[in-house]
């Protein structure tokens, strides 16, 4: 079942500088980690069970062999980047993305992914998107990683405290 949003993604060209404007207006975000063989990289900001993503290219050359050359957020971000999705959560996306086939929507295959952290803490799930004919900028993910094990990411230093509760859901 579709739970909630997960998180909002806006793809930036300069990782380094995003963090940096995303901490001065308030933000307590931190390098995510690299997408191994995606060419991408990204950083994380919790606000409770959600996050806001800056995504950034890593590996320009990387990402268009893993994209067999599309390279959809190479032309994104030579149009200036920004907002790019709403990330869906589902407790089980093969059968949801079924159920959307049987009502007719256009949706691609479930894929699994990850990244692998600052620390070395690989984090995996599920994602999968509405098909070309849907342009929503919305796609969906089923955490593999539970909540709490994805929070633990090193946090920059800082003189404040920041604490995250749960719930029990998982990104």
């Amino acid at each position: 079942m579709l739970t909630r949003i997960d998180h909002v993604m806006i793809c930036v060209s300069d990782l380094a500088r995003a963090i940096d404007a995303y901490r001065r207006i308030g933000f307590d975000i931190a390098p995510g980690g690299v997408h191994p063989g995606r060419g991408t990289e990204n950083a994380i900001a919790f606000t409770g069970e959600e996050y806001l993503e800056l995504m950034s290219l890593r590996d320009r050359d990387e990402y268009l062999r893993a994209t067999d050359g599309r390279g959809g957020l190479v032309d994104y971000l030579a149009k200036g980047g920004g907002f790019r999705y709403v990330a869906v959560q589902s407790d089980d996306l093969a059968a949801d993305f079924a159920g959307m086939r049987a009502r007719g929507v256009d949706v691609s295959d479930v894929a699994t992914g990850s990244r692998r952290t600052p620390s070395g803490q690989e984090l995996r799930w599920k994602a999968a998107s509405l098909g070309a004919r849907n342009e929503l900028p919305i796609f969906f993910v089923e955490h593999l990683t539970p909540l709490l094990d994805r929070q633990r990411q090193p946090r920059r230093a800082s003189t404040r405290t920041v604490c995250y509760a749960s719930t029990g859901s998982t990104s």
